[in-house]
């Protein structure tokens, strides 16, 4: 069980902390798949460094909360007790692959440097190293191991160069596998075989995965709970299907009323307005200024997530 309780990240700007992640708490059962969706800038991503332990000191802080990983609070730890932690415990693949491989180094050095942190007897024999990084390229279908394992990043695909990444990722086994927008800047089919991959991968190790995406149709179909993000609040909880069937907070509401089906002749809805400026959130309601049912409490109450009917809730219509 993965156990994340009252979190909040605040950026420094200015002599001011901005808020980007607010009392964050929810719970992952091991080997599920959990969404966590919202537009940009909700906190998705300071989210996930928040687990990595990537926030820049200079730039900004955890300043409350925990993250429970097998009963250790990973906030808590030494650098050095994180560093062991990263990759065995807990792993992430980034945004953009390009930019997060070394342009100057082949992807087999690349990949070496992730086992020097596995104590076995063969990880200083070469060449029983090197079939252990053309098995784990096989593990994630890359074709024709071999021959990217001499590649450099820039003379792969993008679809490949993600491919790699989970390579590198899923090294050390972690019991946790952030996703951060893993699909940007694919073509729709890479991006089905990627989130197709990530499926197997997750069944076949038992790894929880933490899918974070702006995208609501690639969490509804590759996870089990999902989580709406918005302002750096959670909006909405709720068991992937239910929530998709049966929105219930008129942010999901909208957000679903956008994806595209086929076949339906309706004008897809848009959420009116823009996102709130972190400097100077909203009175009560943070989400009031672009709600179509906001009534006077909203103005100056800002609601509690609140079990509701299977799912959790932050609205004031259900309180």
């Amino acid at each position: 069980m993965i156990h994340v309780e009252h979190l909040t990240v605040q950026y420094r700007k200015e002599a001011r902390n901005i808020p980007a992640v607010r009392d964050v708490s929810f719970d992952m059962i091991d080997g599920t798949a959990v969404g966590i969706v919202g537009e940009s800038g909700c906190g998705k991503t300071s989210l996930a460094r928040a687990f990595m332990g990537l926030i820049p000191p200079r730039e900004g802080a955890v300043t409350d909360g925990s993250i429970m990983i097998d009963n250790t609070n990973i906030l808590t730890v030494t650098k050095q007790h994180l560093q062991k932690l990263r990759g065995k415990t807990i792993s992430m693949i980034f945004q953009d692959p390009f930019n997060s491989l070394n342009p100057v180094l082949t992807i087999k050095e690349q990949i070496r440097e992730c086992f020097t942190f596995i104590e076995h007897k063969d990880a200083q024999n070469r060449s029983i190293l090197d079939q252990r990084i053309i098995q784990l390229l096989r593990s994630v279908h890359i074709p024709e191991p071999e021959r990217i394992c001499d590649s450099y990043p820039h003379q792969l695909s993008g679809g490949l160069r993600q491919r790699v990444m989970i390579g590198i990722a899923i090294a050390r086994e972690p019991k946790l596998l952030i996703a951060d927008e893993p699909t940007t800047a694919l073509d729709v089919t890479i991006q089905k075989n990627i989130l197709e991959l990530l499926t197997e991968l997750k069944k076949k190790m038992n790894m929880s995965v933490l899918l974070i995406t702006h995208n609501l149709a690639v969490v509804s179909r590759n996870t089990s709970k999902t989580i709406v993000m918005y302002a750096g609040r959670i909006m909405e909880e709720a068991p992937t299907r239910m929530l998709f069937k049966h929105p219930k907070h008129p942010y999901t509401q909208i957000l679903c009323s956008a994806l595209p089906r086929l076949g339906s002749k309706q004008i897809l809805k848009t959420v009116p307005g823009g996102p709130p400026d972190p400097w100077n959130l909203p009175s009560g309601c943070v989400f009031h200024p672009r709600c179509p049912f906001v009534h006077d409490q909203c103005y100056v109450k800002e609601p509690e997530l609140i079990p509701f009917e299977g799912r959790k809730i932050r609205c004031n219509l259900y309180e």
